[in-house]
């Protein structure tokens, strides 16, 4: 499960509130000073591959537009920035990463297309526009064949949920409920109890992990089960 080469150990360093506060702080800045309104951010050394500037909310722009906003509504950091100017490039820039994806560009993906990065111009700059657009992409993932959190059915039902939260449209809930449904009544007995089957770059495999597996399909239905 862990590659050891490329995750840091852990180290016993006791619990410190104000030290774990300027920790967050100390990534916050670091994040600010190295955003660029034209290329974003430089990728990250151990992500092989994978150019700078990238988009995505996996792990590209939208994800830490994404986190530096949570921390700053949640009160974890101090730091503001307005990113609203950037929005309409990165959304630009989204789009022209989809054919990469091949099979997967007609999906609503959370974690690397357009779903995810306009869940994140709904949180910062909201139009009805942007709204219907999440809604059509989500809508998408009903009757195609992945059942996971990045691709398929369980991101447009986190989707849902944040929409549902921003916007108290009942459309979001009825959404949610039909992809639920759906999710459910594919899980699988299995010698090692319920798992989903995923169609998934051209294999068939059962996954347990929150990104392709049970845990991911477990929490947009937990979510959705606390809403």
């Amino acid at each position: 499960m862990i590659e050891h080469a490329r995750h840091v150990p852990l180290r016993p360093i006791p619990w410190r509130e104000s030290e774990a506060a300027a920790a967050i702080e100390d990534i916050v800045a670091d994040g600010l000073e190295l955003f660029d309104a034209e290329r974003f951010w430089p990728a990250h050394p151990l992500e092989e591959g994978i150019r700078d500037g990238h988009t995505s909310f996996y792990f590209g722009a939208t994800g830490l537009i994404w986190g530096i906003d949570y921390l700053g509504r949640v009160g974890a950091t101090k730091a503001r920035f307005d990113f609203r100017p950037v929005l309409p490039r990165l959304m630009e820039a989204n789009r022209a990463e989809l054919p990469k994806y091949k099979d997967y560009a007609a999906h609503g993906s959370l974690l690397f297309g357009d779903l995810g990065t306009a869940l994140l111009v709904m949180r910062l700059d909201p139009t009805p526009a942007i709204a219907d657009l999440i809604y059509t992409r989500a809508d998408a993932n009903t009757t195609l064949p992945v059942r996971e959190l990045m691709w398929g059915t369980a991101g447009s039902m986190i989707a849902c949920c944040h929409m549902a939260g921003m916007t108290a449209e009942p459309r979001w809930r009825a959404l949610f409920a039909i992809q639920a449904v759906r999710l459910i009544r594919d899980l699988e007995e299995t010698d090692d109890g319920p798992l989903w089957t995923q169609d998934l770059y051209g294999r068939h495999l059962r996954y347990l992990g929150p990104v392709h597996g049970y845990a991911g399909n477990m929490l947009a239905l937990m979510r959705g089960w606390d809403g």
